[in-house]
Order: C-alpha cells, then structure tokens, then sequence
C-alpha cells in the first residue's frame, strides 16, 4: 500500500501475481464498509473520494476466501 499516509492523490495497492483477488474494501475504524472494489489483475489505483483525515483499514478477500488486512491513515 502506498503511500501511507494517504493524502489527496491516489493510492496504489498491488499483490502478488499468483494471488487471485477477489476484492478490496476500505473500512472506517468501526469495521463499516466504505468503498468496494472488484479486481481482476494484481493491482489497484484507488482515488481518495474525499475522505476526512482519520484511520481506515484495507480488507483484501482472495477467491479461495482467504483475507488480510491493512492500516491506512
């Protein structure tokens, strides 16, 4: 994830190529879906639509079910 902090630009996620991602979302601090998106490639230009400065969280879901998450501020 970069970068971290997240400003106003876009922030760029990437993985690794022999992971099949299903999907990626950014929560608020209270788990609470924000944003979604799809993905079909290893990687992802997210655009920051507006959000206040504060603590989000990343959640990737791979197709086998499997997830991680990240820390974004």
């Amino acid at each position: 994830v970069a970068p971290n902090p997240w400003g106003g630009g876009p922030m760029r996620l990437s993985w690794p190529a022999e992971v099949s991602m299903e999907r990626v979302e950014l929560t608020d601090a209270n788990g609470r879906v924000l944003e979604r998106h799809f993905t079909n490639g290893n990687s992802l230009v997210w655009e920051n639509a507006g959000l206040p400065a504060g603590l989000y969280f990343l959640r990737f879901r791979a197709d086998d079910g499997s997830g991680v998450w990240r820390k974004v501020v």
